[in-house]
């Protein structure tokens, strides 16, 4: 099987694919679908799983609303960037290209022999260097094209790649970075914003020597100006939002291959533990380990080093190990997700 589940650690890294950090301000459109397509299981849906695959035998979708977002020719996109979360890649660095397909696909039965067919026009390219990193795509000419005769009410992208990497689905429940189409609209700048309050004003400095008294005599030096004031301290941080619910199990996988294992780990660093499919269901879909009954008042967090498929036996098992830094025993839950 070539589709796995990965658990990241939770952290953003906002990158351009040539490493430059920046922040696009603009107008959203919502992701409204997202699946995998494999060649490996032609018939097989997979819009419901918490991550998305592309590489040699798979592609990722992506599906965005722009019913909202007021564009009324080419000439009103200034900027669009495809935003997409890679919270894996099995051999990095790996070139990843985002183009244009037709939208009428459903994220509930789409698979490698339903999948829509790729629209006329650029491709972007971007370049994965390492797990768990934002890549910008720019689909300027992409989103102008469709907004020449009429405003574009959706827009679907393909992700492709050169080696096998792992994508956010909207689903996903651990890093929770799904895609993003971002927009910026030409239009009149707006107002300026308030001047800031000025800062106090520094000591005064001391005055120079007088000169020598007399009709030609020199005027004295100008005493060295004062030193600037202090900075003001920086305001608190403001409290962590909440985490989002838990998206619906889509209807391509067949739960009754499903094994799910509880192990009370101790603390410090956590043993390698493993689950392996049942042998009438024996290949290995999808897996992942945390620690559902952490509680962050009581406890410092356990972290998970490694939540993956089992070099060993990648086919069937999956493995996962990290370290407990609270004062007691957590509970580790494992789970895998198998099929014929």
């Amino acid at each position: 099987m070539n589709l796995h589940l990965i658990r990241q650690s939770r952290f953003v890294l906002a990158v351009l694919s040539t490493g430059a950090f920046f922040h696009l301000p603009g107008a959203e459109a919502q992701l409204i679908a997202d699946a995998t397509v494999d060649a490996s299981l032609p018939q097989s849906n997979f819009g419901g799983l918490p991550q998305l695959q592309a590489g040699p035998q798979a592609k990722a979708l992506l599906h965005f609303d722009l019913s909202k977002i007021p564009i009324t020719g080419q000439d009103s996109v200034s900027k669009a960037y495809l935003k997409v979360f890679f919270n894996r890649v099995n051999t990095p660095p790996t070139v990843v290209t985002a183009g244009l397909v037709s939208p009428l696909w459903d994220e509930a039965t789409v698979s490698w022999s339903s999948q829509p067919a790729a629209l006329a026009g650029p491709l972007s390219q971007g370049e994965v260097t390492r797990p768990a990193v934002w890549v910008y795509f720019d689909v300027t000419q992409q989103v102008k094209d469709a907004a020449k005769l009429a405003a574009p009410s959706s827009m679907a992208f393909i992700v492709s790649a050169a080696n096998t990497v792992f994508i956010d689905s909207k689903e996903s429940t651990t890093t929770s970075h799904p895609a993003e189409l971002e927009i910026v609209l030409a239009g009149p700048a707006g107002p300026q914003g308030a001047v800031g309050a000025t800062g106090a004003t520094g000591a005064v400095g001391a005055t120079g020597t007088p000169g020598p008294t007399g009709t030609a005599g020199p005027v004295g030096a100008t005493g060295p100006v004062g030193a600037t004031g202090a900075r003001g301290a920086t305001g608190p941080v403001g409290p962590v939002g909440a985490t989002g619910p838990a998206g619906a199990t889509g209807p391509g996988i067949t739960l009754s291959g499903s094994q799910v294992r509880d192990i009370e780990t101790g603390t410090l660093t956590i043993p390698k533990y493993f689950l392996s499919c049942p042998s009438d269901m024996p290949k290995l879909v999808s897996g992942g380990c945390g620690f559902p009954f952490y509680s962050r008042a009581l406890d410092a967090a356990p972290t998970v080093t490694y939540s993956g498929p089992d070099p060993l036996d990648s086919e069937h098992t999956w493995m996962c190990y990290g370290a407990n830094s609270s004062v007691r025993s957590q509970t580790l839950r494992i789970y895998v997700l198998c099929a014929k």
